[in-house]
């Protein structure tokens, strides 16, 4: 793996974690099988089990995007949609809250360097976790920063956090003029978790409400969308990376696509597997024999390839550009929307394919196949996600009208 890390036991041990890219996707390939025979303790606990959160912090994958700054591994989104696509082959759940936690660390780069150093400078491997649904919280001004309320659903993971991101609607300072859409960092001993995740897919990812009753939340923990856009937030201008000038709001789907197309690698490893030695119960014959399998087995292995194809292209030009000092159209950020929410179409194509065929042993809730089909459904179900929404604003743009999505 690393001279830094030792693997011969059932856990790791931390000493001084050297992140590379290729420790990172060895690190998560460990993982994978490791995740996968905590697969039912994760859905029952629905949180990642303390051993799984104990392992991501031994190996680093949360920091896959953290700057180097602050012991961060500092690589770029293809790196970080391999080391959460290979965790997710495991467990739907454990790549789904990795993914967040992956994220949420780019995100905090562009914020004020003093809030970076707050949440990093105690805790280099600090867990971040957020909840980016604007209108369900409020903020106003407050001497030396805000005043915010809300209750927010969907915080995936935030169990095993440290802080917490927030978003709210900012409170104008003069009547007619449009709410800011603004983002605030939140210790943990701040907000309230809200066990509400009772769920049929994606059990394990713990996402539950938070909410803040008039916390105050001081000016170098709040970012407004509108910094993330041009590559000029504060902490994109301190780090210098081409990294942190990449617009997040455009690429939120490749976060839940890694994701998704893990999930989807992850059936159909176990489907082909488990294919090969079965036999029709009701002939004998073998099973590999049938031409509708051999159909649903190549279908479902070239959707996968498709989704993981596409999403590999657009990251890779959206890491061109930044790195050429420009910043994306709106017709090219609808379109890594739009081809964000298609390739995860495509991995949801992919499961449903061989969970049709996967038999009467499928329908189980214990048995893997079913746990694959219910997570892939239940990430599908995540706005970035949305073929419709995410499509249409797509061909709005296309078609001359206006976006109708404020985040891009």
């Amino acid at each position: 793996m690393t001279a830094s890390l030792t693997i011969d036991g059932p856990s790791l041990t931390r000493t001084a974690l050297i992140l590379t890219r290729t420790a990172l996707i060895e690190g998560a390939q460990w993982l994978k099988p490791r995740v996968q025979a905590r697969g039912e303790e994760t859905d029952s606990l629905r949180r990642l089990p303390a051993s799984t959160l104990s392992d991501i912090r031994a190996l680093g994958l949360n920091r896959v995007l953290q700057p180097k700054r602050f012991g961060g591994a500092e690589t770029d989104w293809s790196t970080m949609q391999e080391v959460c696509a290979k965790v997710a082959s495991g467990c739907g759940s454990s790549g789904w809250v990795l993914a967040q936690y992956a994220i949420h660390a780019f995100l905090v780069a562009g914020w004020p360097v003093e809030c970076q150093e707050e949440i990093w400078g105690p805790d280099p491997g600090a867990m971040l976790s957020g909840s980016l649904v604007f209108p369900a919280g409020r903020a106003k001004r407050d001497a030396g920063g805000y005043r915010v309320s809300g209750r927010w659903p969907f915080a995936s993971g935030v169990d095993g956090c440290d802080w917490h991101m927030c978003s709210a609607m900012l409170e104008p300072e003069n009547a007619g003029e449009a709410p800011a859409m603004i983002m605030f960092m939140a210790p943990k001993f701040a907000y309230e978790i809200i066990d509400t995740w009772h769920v049929i897919g994606l059990r394990g990812t713990g996402s539950h409400d938070v909410k803040l009753d008039n916390a105050f939340i001081p000016a170098h923990r709040a970012l407004t969308v509108d910094d993330t856009k041009l590559g000029a937030s504060p902490g994109a201008k301190f780090h210098g990376s081409a990294l942190y000038r990449v617009p997040p709001y455009p690429n939120f789907g490749f976060v839940q696509g890694g994701a998704a197309v893990g999930i989807a690698t992850g059936m159909y490893e176990v489907y082909v597997a488990e294919t090969r030695s079965r036999v029709a119960k009701s002939s004998g014959k073998a099973l590999t024999d049938f031409a509708a399998l051999q159909l649903a087995v190549a279908e479902a292995g070239a959707c996968i390839d498709a989704a993981r194809a596409l999403m590999a292209s657009d990251t890779a030009e959206m890491m061109r550009l930044a790195e050429a000092g420009g910043q994306p159209t709106m017709e090219q950020r609808t379109k890594l929307r739009r081809d964000g929410a298609f390739a995860s179409q495509l991995c949801n194509r992919a499961v449903n394919r061989l969970y049709a065929l996967g038999g009467g042993s499928a329908l189980y809730e214990g048995s893997v196949l079913n746990r694959y089909f219910r997570d892939s459904h239940a990430a599908n179900a995540h706005i970035t996600m949305n073929w419709e929404v995410n499509a249409t604003s797509f061909g709005r743009v296309a078609l001359g009208l206006p976006n109708d999505n404020p985040a891009l």
